[in-house]
């Protein structure tokens, strides 16, 4: 009678066991990666930390945010920095079937010093951060979020001007809601949104409170319309 006991809890464990690595198995595991200037991570302040205990904070385990800042990065130089790195910045440790790529550039190219770049050179250089994203991770299912530069009400420091605020309005943003069409991204419109709350950003960085409400909306952006376990999940 025992042996049989103990047979059938063998055969039991086995299958609660064999069950437990099939879900495993099937279950997504998806990389997020928030990559930009300072105006993503730098001394300044960092929407990305707020962004990953959201995460933590959702019990949204099977997702995992890495920060790729490139401080005082105009789209040329984030677009060296991505060919130099793009092949070690897949984490080997993790089963990845999806990846989730925000990119907050453009600021950096309206400067009025050497890092100005002409409209043509950022949709250029925009287009093949994009091409080579998506070439390096073709094998897994990819997702791609552009999202819009804070407007510039305050040039507080002299690298930027009046004329740089002008050129976010009107080149940057419509051009990045542009190439969000014809590059097939998603697009976060965070300019707008800190349209309407222009404490947060009282010169070129926000202050910390706006780096958390950055943060949280480009959060609710990306998973507003996620359905967790028949939930949607809203900060």
């Amino acid at each position: 009678m025992n042996n049989k006991l103990y047979f059938i809890f063998i055969l039991i464990t086995t299958i609660i066991s064999f069950s437990s690595c099939s879900k495993t198995e099937k279950s997504s595991n998806t990389i997020i990666y928030l990559m930009g200037d300072s105006l993503t991570a730098s001394n300044y302040g960092d929407y990305t930390k707020h962004f990953k205990k959201f995460l933590l904070k959702r019990k949204l385990y099977s997702y995992k945010a890495f920060t790729l800042a490139r401080p005082g990065n105009n789209t040329k130089e984030y677009l060296a920095f991505l060919k130099d790195k793009i092949k070690n910045i897949k984490p080997v440790k993790y089963k990845v079937n999806k990846a989730i790529f925000v990119l907050l550039l453009g600021t950096n190219d309206v400067r009025i010093d050497g890092d100005n770049l002409s409209l043509s050179q950022f949709k250029s250089n925009y287009k093949e951060i994009i091409k080579i994203i998506r070439k390096n991770f073709r094998k897994i299912n990819t997702k791609i979020y552009l999202v819009t530069p804070p407007p510039i009400f305050n040039a507080d420091l002299y690298t930027f001007t009046k004329q740089s605020s002008r050129r976010i309005e009107e080149e940057i943003v419509p051009a990045v809601k542009k190439l969000c069409l014809s590059e097939h991204t998603k697009l976060i419109d965070l300019n707008s949104f800190l349209k309407k709350n222009p404490k947060l950003i009282p010169g070129i960085h926000p202050t910390p409170q706006g780096y958390f409400a950055m943060s949280k909306f480009i959060f609710n952006s990306i998973f507003e319309t996620k359905v967790i376990l028949g939930k949607k999940i809203i900060l």
